[in-house]
């Protein structure tokens, strides 16, 4: 689907400020609410907005870091690995990859103690073959469409 420019303004503004009323980006845009309205619900219906979340800072919530985990697995039972790594809380991230390593993904942990014990429970699932960690020092950068705008 390709967007007009009423479509990616109205994206950049809910960007800038998710808690916008349709209203108010109505007002600022010079359309009516009920065009905002519609245009937003088809961005939803046709895929282009996902849905919304929270931006949380773990630090603040005793989280030490992250680490990247890389995944070696039995390809035959990557469906089971990866149900596991959905249903695992300190999972943040999981994207299957190419490359050297089969699957990547982001766990928080609050110390050095917690971060062997996920290793070593990814680790235990049958068909993974090898993980090595990855431990975060800094975040350079974290995409928020609020700060950053479209990157398109």
């Amino acid at each position: 689907m390709e967007l007009d420019d009423l479509d990616m303004k109205i994206l950049e503004e809910f960007g800038k400020n998710p808690r916008a009323s349709f209203r108010e980006i109505g007002r600022k845009l010079k359309v009516h609410t009920a065009t905002v309205i519609r245009r937003f619900n088809k961005l939803i219906d046709d895929g282009i907005i996902l849905g919304t979340c929270v931006k949380i800072n773990f630090e603040k919530l005793g989280f030490m870091s992250s680490a990247w985990l890389m995944l070696n697995v039995d390809l035959t039972k990557k469906k089971k690995i990866l149900n596991f790594i959905k249903k695992e809380k300190r999972v943040v991230k999981a994207y299957e990859i190419t490359g050297s390593f089969d699957i990547a993904i982001e766990v928080i942990v609050k110390d050095v103690k917690e971060l062997k014990e996920i290793i070593e429970k990814v680790a235990g699932v049958d068909g993974v073959k090898r993980v090595e960690s990855n431990v975060v020092l800094s975040k350079v950068k974290d995409y928020c469409l609020m700060e950053d705008g479209l990157p398109i």
